[in-house]
């Protein structure tokens, strides 16, 4: 008999009783199975258990062990970014005692883990060294750390991959920050280039055991130092360790085998406060598991004697059970037991069979669903989708929405099969996604929105403006991009707190929303600093007319509670393309602006220079 007819006989035959030996093998295949079910259970329930204890203490050792490095390497990179600091000042200020500060911290700095003391200029070439300077002029601003702190707005330490040094010929992490001209420019990058073995003496001498670890690594997940120092491993991507999947916690552990070695060992990491680093320490679960796999092994082999011995008695009595009971127990179990909704079509779409879970999901009983057609549930399935689905034979997982009988629509993730030696009977499961969507649109709001605001964030900004320019130059449309910066608000949060200043950023961000389109963008890029972005403006003048707007907008008193504040702001603007063909030189020329309207008085809006208006 065909399976779709042999499902359909299912819910109208019922359970019919057996009679004689096929009732007593039945009860004799029950017995035996609870019996093996339950030795099983038992033995790998404690098996597991053991196993999970040990596993547990394993992972507690290892998580005290990466807090205590990551307080030693924490204060390793602090004292190198103190020292950089301390070397930049002397650059700046004192540039004759530069090679005596350097002489002493190459000498003395970490046990004499400093490789290098360098500075580049401006241009790229190296202008000083501590070591003997090779001939002619050495360029290296083709380097990260160069390219890197040269793009950056922001006084921030650099930590680079390992590279081998053009002057040392050896294999460093560079350590670097930004020199800052007097005239706040760009002035060059001053460099610690730190031999990786400082990290490895000092995580030798931690005790893992046989097989054990402890690593160095960027959050780019590229390795930077390793007990047992290997030069090849040095850059070794380890960005498929669970610890760098996005969204991972800033501490934790699991198993995976290592990319240098081969070696599968049980992890545990945390990542550097405030720093680009993450600490891995790991033990080889062949070495830290050995006790519990030969006492697993003896369990399971006396385990599996015995179900073998049970198996073949109820494979010789499962012949005498009908096949049909045998289906029918199995597809009522799966249908009526599952957690996901589940629906039996044919080919033309139309529903033969749904479960429970499926009739609660949709709001009515299975009477009201059967023989109707499953595109009024979710249009996306239809007889095409089925076509093409019996043609490939491969299993379909898709997003859709279903329509409950209230009319609630919810968005559902589906699996779409061929049900295997069906006479094109098609299985649909299901389940309600609507927490994990609104999962997904929480997390995006954080990672784009502004969390005091509701605005655009700095991410998001750089985001559409990168967009806006590209459309901007792609449909040779106008383009405005308005720097606003409150005036003296410092003032508010030094008289009147910061939960009033938090209030009257709220109260600004809405203003400026009210003022503009809703295709425009209003971001806080920080403080009181905001960022307009006006695409597609007609005419040369229209950013002036919204500068006016929001000046007027926010000249109005804004109510606070019971006191009403009063808050002005300068306005820089930017046009594409005049002011500027790309998004940092725009923000460069509205930033440029906007002081000039501070510098003529504040409470109003300046151009930039380069528009010539």
């Amino acid at each position: 008999m065909p399976f779709s007819r042999r499902v359909v006989a299912l819910r109208s035959s019922g359970d019919r009783p057996f009679k004689g030996f096929a009732w007593y093998a039945a009860w004799s295949i029950l017995f035996g199975t609870f019996l093996v079910a339950l030795f099983w259970i038992v033995a790998l329930r404690e098996l597991d258990r053991d196993w999970q204890h040990q596993e547990e203490s394993i992972a507690e050792s290892l998580e005290s062990f990466a807090r205590a490095l990551d307080g030693h390497v924490g204060a390793a990179v602090r004292g190198i970014d103190a020292s950089l600091i301390l070397l930049r000042r002397e650059y700046q200020h004192h540039r004759h005692d530069i090679d005596e500060q350097a002489e002493i911290l190459g000498r003395e700095l970490l046990d004499g883990g400093i490789a290098q003391i360098a500075i580049i200029g401006p241009d790229g070439y190296l202008a000083y060294t501590n070591l003997p300077a090779p001939p002619g002029r050495t360029y290296l601003g083709d380097r990260e750390h160069f390219k890197s702190l040269q793009a950056s707005a922001d006084d921030t330490l650099f930590i680079s991959k390992p590279v081998v040094g053009r002057v040392s010929g050896k294999a460093t992490l560079q350590f670097a920050r930004k020199i800052i001209g007097d005239d706040r420019s760009f002035a060059g990058v001053i460099v610690l280039s730190v031999d990786p073995t400082y990290f490895s003496r000092f995580y030798n001498s931690v005790k893992l055991g046989k097989g054990g670890v402890v690593a160095l690594a960027g959050t780019d997940g590229v390795l930077r130092a390793r007990s047992s120092f290997q030069q090849q491993a040095l850059g070794k991507d380890l960005s498929d360790f669970p610890a760098f999947a996005p969204g991972a916690p800033a501490e934790g552990h699991f198993h995976a085998p290592s990319p240098i070695d081969n070696i599968r060992r049980l992890y545990s990491y945390r990542y550097l406060e405030r720093l680009p680093l993450v600490v891995i320490v790991g033990v080889d679960e062949a070495d830290a598991f050995a006790n519990l796999v030969e006492q697993r092994r003896e369990y399971l082999t006396a385990a599996f004697g015995g179900s073998v011995i049970v198996a073949l008695s109820i494979v010789l009595l499962l012949v005498q059970i009908r096949r049909q009971h045998a289906l029918q127990a199995r597809y009522k179990h799966v249908m009526q037991h599952a957690s996901d909704g589940m629906i039996l079509c044919d080919e033309q779409g139309f529903i033969r069979d749904i479960n429970d879970e499926a009739c609660r999901s949709l709001g009515c009983g299975a009477s009201a669903l059967l023989h109707r057609h499953y595109s009024e549930i979710d249009p996306a399935i239809d007889v095409r989708l089925l076509a093409r689905l019996a043609t490939t034979r491969a299993p379909l997982r898709l997003e859709g929405e279903h329509r409950a009988k209230d009319g609630r629509i919810y968005p559902v993730e589906t699996t779409l099969t061929l049900i295997a030696g069906a006479d094109s009977l098609f299985l649909s499961i299901f389940r309600d996604i609507t927490a994990r969507k609104e999962a997904e649109r929480q997390m995006w709001r954080q990672a784009h929105l502004d969390g005091l605001t509701g605005v655009a964030n700095r991410a998001l900004f750089h985001n559409r403006l990168e967009q806006a320019v590209a459309h901007a130059q792609r449909h040779c449309e106008g383009l405005a991009l308005l720097f606003v910066d409150l005036d003296r608000f410092k003032q508010v949060n030094d008289t009147l707190g910061h939960a009033a200043g938090d209030a009257l950023l709220q109260s600004v961000a809405k203003r400026l929303q009210q003022s503009v389109r809703a295709e425009d963008t209003v971001a806080r890029l920080g403080g009181d600093e905001f960022c307009l972005i006006l695409p597609s403006l007609p005419h040369r003048g229209d950013a002036k007319i919204v500068a006016q707007k929001i000046l007027d907008a926010l000249d109005a008193p804004h109510v606070l509670g019971d006191r009403a504040l009063s808050i002005a702001a300068s306005i820089g603007i930017a046009r594409f393309p005049e002011d500027g063909e790309s998004a940092d030189e725009l923000l460069r020329s509205a930033d440029e602006a906007m002081y000039r309207a501070k510098e003529h008085g504040r409470g109003r809006y300046a151009s930039s220079m380069q528009s010539g208006d």
